[in-house]
């Protein structure tokens, strides 16, 4: 028994005493269930003679368990653990004409089960009458009403079904049945083909407005000029027009301006309220799947909204240390290699100097001095190649001038290559160094989101260890969390303040806004991967069904995406291609810094030769005078002297 699959269980229920079924009825109810893929049966008779014949004929055919409720149970009691089976082929067979067979599908109405999770065959002897009329059918019901015509082995068929509980049931041919024939269905669309008039009833709809007037909400949702203002509304609403033009209904819009993401102490709000209290019937506006929201809301197959947000900002000027634009052209593998061969020629042409005047006779000539061959004229000449100065210095030996042209020649490439990447990097357009999250957090702009409802979630609960350290560095306390659209864009604009909001609502006011050069400032940085929202629906909705397969017929048909291609607004371009950056001084003032330095460092350098001259001048005359003084007479020495002292003045010789 476990081996057989659980699908293939037969639930017979009997609890009338007079009646019957004849052989031919028996014979149809095997014939519509299997014709149904029904497996699991529970059913009233009209008698336990009935039962004891339609229990052994399903048996017989091989397709069938059987599992018997209590009899002796209240029948409000007895019915539960049928009306409560997950299983999705499910059939309920019952004798119509059967008092307690009547009471048990009044009983399953009033508990609402007369829906899709079951295949209600019902056997009269006559066709349904509008006793029947308070019935709660679902308009997903699958329920058949069976009765035979004046012969008595032929049946008729009808399909029986309410498009809401308070109007009155459709009624559509369903087929025949004859011994003969067989079963003959004459039903050739699906459920939902056949039921696509809802004859203009009126239901109830939720949806979520921020930024648009809600005095006549269906006027101000489809105006042009309220798109940018609410895009996900506007959007979502086209879309919901199409369900209503597919299935011929109207809804009575309940707007809020609350999506219900934030629940805190299990209290609800916005539409997330609305869908568990079933006070809507649909949802306009779509959901983020997730764990709390199923708890309170089903879900449709049919993906309609992508939501993208986008954290934009002008990208601030980029600081460096300072004089490191001289250094950006070359990496420091280069500079180190370019210092080392300098290195390689000065020793090289301060030791063919020294062989030169050390080991052979050097002869000066009248316009250099025996110190040309230091290591300071050795340091001048490199300069000299560097800068591509040349020298005034020079030597008859072939080893010297092969030094000195090599170093020219490598000066000239180096320089080549440096002046290009220095003139490149100056006038380029500034580099953008904030590209992800982590730069954001990092850097010193501001950063806040759009006031809408949902935010709070994205961020403030949100369980990503980055976001949430975005949410205490820039956006927790003392810091102000959430702007409107209109102040978060005019505050971007005029500081360095990034601000995070869907794109496709602030990209029409940017393009009409900023000037040109403010549009080619401007950056993105995506903080939330971008996340598909799904219809909603209050849970054991009759409709799931019915417009999740309208909606998708939508999806492949190609509306949705004309309808994001309408909706889509790209990126303001922009419309500056070649811009000429001017070099600033900060750039280029360490070449000043330098010949600045340059000139104090000669004034320090001369004042200082001159006073150490002076001393030498000095002693040298002190000399000479002593030396002179030696040679004179004592007499003229002694009178020399009081001179001095008489008249203080110093002797000039």
């Amino acid at each position: 028994m476990q081996g057989l699959s659980i699908s293939y269980l037969v639930l017979i229920l009997s609890s009338c005493t007079t009646g019957w079924l004849s052989e031919e009825t028996i014979q149809f109810v095997e014939e519509y269930f299997t014709h149904k893929h029904v497996r699991v049966i529970t059913g009233f008779t009209s008698s336990k003679h009935d039962t004891f014949l339609l229990m052994k004929s399903l048996m017989s055919a091989g397709k069938f368990w059987m599992v018997f409720a209590d009899p002796e149970q209240p029948l409000s009691k007895a019915i539960d653990p049928i009306i409560k089976r997950s299983y999705k082929k499910f059939g309920i067979f019952v004798d119509y004409d059967c008092p307690q067979g009547k009471e048990y599908l009044l009983e399953s109405s009033a508990q609402r089960s007369l829906n899709d999770s079951f295949f209600w065959l019902i056997w009269s002897k006559t066709k349904y009458t509008s006793d029947i009329k308070t019935l709660n059918l679902n308009f997903d019901t699958e329920m058949t009403w069976v009765y035979p015509e004046t012969d008595l082995s032929h049946f008729t068929l009808y399909d029986l079904y309410k498009i809401n509980y308070s109007l009155p049931i459709n009624g559509t041919l369903a087929g025949y049945w004859s011994p003969e024939r067989g079963l003959n269905l004459i039903l050739t669309q699906s459920k939902y083909e056949r039921r696509h008039d809802m004859r203009g009833t009126v239901f109830t709809a939720g949806i979520v407005v921020n930024n648009i007037p809600t005095d006549n909400i269906k006027e101000e949702i489809v105006k042009p000029e309220n798109r940018i203002k609410d895009t996900m509304a506007t959007y979502n609403y086209r879309v919901f027009q199409l369900l209503e033009q597919s299935y011929n209904f109207s809804v009575i819009i309940k707007h809020t301006s609350l999506y219900g993401y934030v629940v805190e102490n299990g209290k609800l709000e916005g539409l997330t309220l609305m869908l568990k209290n079933r006070e809507v019937d649909f949802s306009i506006t779509p959901s983020f799947m997730n764990k709390h929201h199923y708890e309170c809301m089903d879900y449709m197959n049919a993906r309609t909204w992508k939501y993208r947000s986008l954290a934009l900002f002008r990208h601030p000027p980029v600081t460096r240390a300072y004089g490191a634009e001289l250094l950006t052209p070359f990496e420091m593998n280069v500079w180190i290699s370019c210092a080392g061969m300098w290195l390689v020629v000065i020793l090289t042409i301060r030791f063919v100097s020294w062989v030169e005047t050390s080991m052979f006779d050097f002869v000066a000539t009248s316009h250099e001095e025996e110190t040309v061959r230091s290591w300071s004229d050795s340091l001048m000449i490199i300069i000299g190649a560097i800068s591509e100065q040349g020298t005034t210095m020079d030597s008859k030996w072939i080893s010297w001038r092969t030094a000195l042209l090599a170093a020219c020649i490598m000066s000239m490439m180096v320089n080549t290559s440096y002046s290009a990447s220095l003139v490149s990097s100056l006038l380029s357009t500034p580099m953008k160094t904030i590209r992800t999250t982590r730069d954001l957090i990092e850097s010193s702009l501001q950063f806040a989101a759009e006031d809408i409802s949902y935010n709070v979630e994205l961020f403030a609960l949100n369980p990503d260890p980055l976001v949430h350290e975005l949410y205490e560095k820039k956006m927790a306390p003392p810091n102000r969390p959430y702007y409107k659209r209109e102040v978060g864009l005019d505050k971007m604009r005029k500081d360095y303040f990034a601000f995070h909001t869907e794109p496709l609502n602030v990209y029409p006011m940017i393009r009409d806004t900023y000037t040109e050069k403010e549009k080619c400032d401007l950056t993105e940085v995506e903080i939330l991967h971008p996340e598909y929202c799904f219809m909603a629906i209050p849970w054991a909705s009759p409709y799931k069904e019915a417009i999740t397969i309208a909606m998708r017929k939508i999806i492949q048909g190609g509306i949705v995406n004309y309808q994001d291609q309408l909706w889509q607004t790209p990126k303001p371009p922009c419309m500056v291609k070649e811009e000429f950056v001017s070099v600033d001084i900060v750039k280029i003032s360490p070449a000043f810094l330098i010949i600045g330095a340059g000139i104090v460092l000669a004034i320090i350098l001369l004042i200082g030769e001159i006073i150490i001259k002076k001393e030498n001048l000095m002693k040298a005359s002190q000399d000479l005078l002593l030396a002179k003084g030696e040679r004179l007479q004592p007499g003229i020495q002694a009178t020399i002297k009081h001179r001095r002292r008489t008249t203080n003045k110093p002797w000039i010789n």
